[in-house]
């Protein structure tokens, strides 16, 4: 994790954190962009 927070390009969003919520569950802190969600951009491709 370490590196992907290092790493500096146009094309990749940058991390800022990360961490472990109280209940164990595992989050990462992101720049957000707005646009089309994964499965939308999926979904056109069918």
């Amino acid at each position: 994790m370490h590196i992907l927070a290092e790493l500096r390009h146009p094309n990749i969003v940058t991390v800022h954190d990360r961490g472990e919520t109280a209940g164990g569950s595992a989050f990462i802190v992101m720049d957000y962009i707005a646009g089309q969600t994964l499965d939308e951009v999926l979904a056109a491709d069918d």
